[in-house]
């Protein structure tokens, strides 16, 4: 069952009117998995929300577009990581 996100980025400075907002699915729960990080200690937790995040979107999207050259040597790599990330 597909999760739906909106996400906004809001700069902390004057320059709000360069806020944005969009939308991202994802198979996976993203609020479970940032509790399954805090649980585990593997980071600051002032740096757990950024990284599950930033990794699920990216992920997201390297895996649609998988066949794009700019992901051919990423692709065994990230999966090792996420091997070593899902086994901590």
């Amino acid at each position: 069952m597909p999760h739906s996100y909106r996400i906004t980025v809001e700069p902390q400075s004057s320059r709000q009117d360069e806020a944005f907002t969009f939308e991202a699915d994802s198979h996976d729960d993203l609020l479970e998995i940032i509790e399954r990080i805090r649980a585990k200690n593997l980071l600051p937790p002032d740096q757990i929300e950024s990284f599950c995040v930033g990794l699920k979107l990216f992920g997201g999207v390297m895996l649609k577009n998988r066949k794009d050259p700019l992901f051919a040597d990423f692709g065994a790599a990230f999966g090792d990581f996420m091997k070593k990330l899902k086994s901590s």
